[in-house]
């Protein structure tokens, strides 16, 4: 959940940048990246495609959902997290990073948890980006 992270330590500077594009190492890229950077999120924080292939419950199951208080995003395609643009003002507003944060301690502390809980850990920071808008 790099990009997470990469928000508010590139939105604290005064004159910093007011958005930035994450792109997974495997990207490739074939076409002018500056369309990303002016890409219209409608208010939103951030901007991803959609992996219908996979639900989210396919990720995490539905008790899982139910118990961290998302019961109603596991019939939603999940998010595909190769292309992320983030507005860093809008992402700030929102307190992200923190609602991320505690997410993630709500998750790791779930009794419902497998084994290989820390597989879908990097999965966690796209409810949070689902639930508001993304």
């Amino acid at each position: 959940y790099l990009p997470g992270l990469l928000a508010p330590v590139l939105g604290e500077s005064d004159g910093g940048p007011r958005r930035f594009v994450y792109l997974d190492t495997d990207v490739v890229v074939q076409g002018d990246l500056g369309e990303l950077f002016e890409l219209d999120l409608g208010g939103r924080a951030a901007a991803a495609g959609r992996d219908c292939l996979r639900q989210v419950s396919d990720i995490f199951g539905s008790d899982v959902l139910t118990k961290l208080g998302f019961e109603s995003e596991g019939g939603t395609c999940a998010i595909n997290r190769g292309v992320l643009v983030v507005d860093l003002l809008r992402w700030s507003e929102l307190k992200l990073t923190s609602q991320i944060e505690e997410l993630v301690g709500r998750y790791r502390n779930a009794e419902t948890l497998a084994n290989d809980w820390h597989a879908r850990l990097p999965d966690l920071p796209w409810l949070v980006l689902m639930r508001v808008g993304i």
